[in-house]
């Protein structure tokens, strides 16, 4: 089990599904079980990183099944013929058959979002602006977040400015030991006071 094991137990929660973890051995029964769709139910995070067109998503979802590629050895026929005409296909024919391939894995392959990383999209402009718009379209949505999207890094360094603004600092934990404290430090301090007024009458 991981952290990412946690989140999907407290999403499913409350969607009143039950889910209970368990530590297993890695290789033998976690690898193993995906590799050889022997599971009744299983998480798994791969596939392509960056979604430049529809068909690279498309094409991660069909064909031989690989540690990284059609996980689950998911198959559909009409899915396949309708890959099979993309590369002849006229425009509108291959905007038609991308939409029906996406309803196919839509209606076949249901999905329980289980963790969401850090996406870029996901911004504030208190600290840096310049970020993509529709009249700044120097980015693109990304299916993960990891550590190798070098041209994605590149072009945030490039168009994104700072703000000047100053980081937010820390917030100030109370609790009432706080309280208390800031209480006896006023009473001394309104005593001390009031003893030395009265030393000088």
């Amino acid at each position: 089990i991981a952290f990412t094991d946690f989140v999907t137990q407290d999403i499913t929660d409350n969607l009143n599904i039950t889910i209970t973890t368990t530590l297993v051995d890695y290789e033998a029964v976690y690898k193993g079980a995906i590799a050889g769709s022997t599971y009744d139910f299983a998480m798994f995070v791969g596939g392509n990183r960056l979604a430049d067109a529809p068909g690279t998503f498309l094409n991660y979802m069909r064909g031989e099944h690989l540690w990284n590629k059609n996980v689950t050895s998911w198959e559909n026929a009409t899915f396949e013929t309708l890959w099979q005409t993309l590369e002849t296909a006229d425009a509108t024919d291959y905007a038609n058959n991308l939409d029906e391939m996406q309803q196919i894995l839509a209606r076949e392959v249901p999905e329980i979002p289980g963790f969401v990383n850090g996406y870029w999209y996901a911004f504030s402009e208190y600290l840096w602006e310049g970020w993509a718009s529709d009249t700044n379209k120097f980015q693109q949505l990304v299916t993960s977040w990891t550590d190798d999207h070098f041209v994605i890094k590149t072009r945030l360094m490039l168009n994104l400015k700072s703000t000047g603004a100053a980081p937010p600092g820390a917030a100030i934990p109370w609790f009432g030991l706080e309280i208390f404290i800031m209480i006896g430090i006023v009473s001394a301090v309104v005593l001390t006071g009031y003893k030395l007024k009265r030393k000088r009458q």
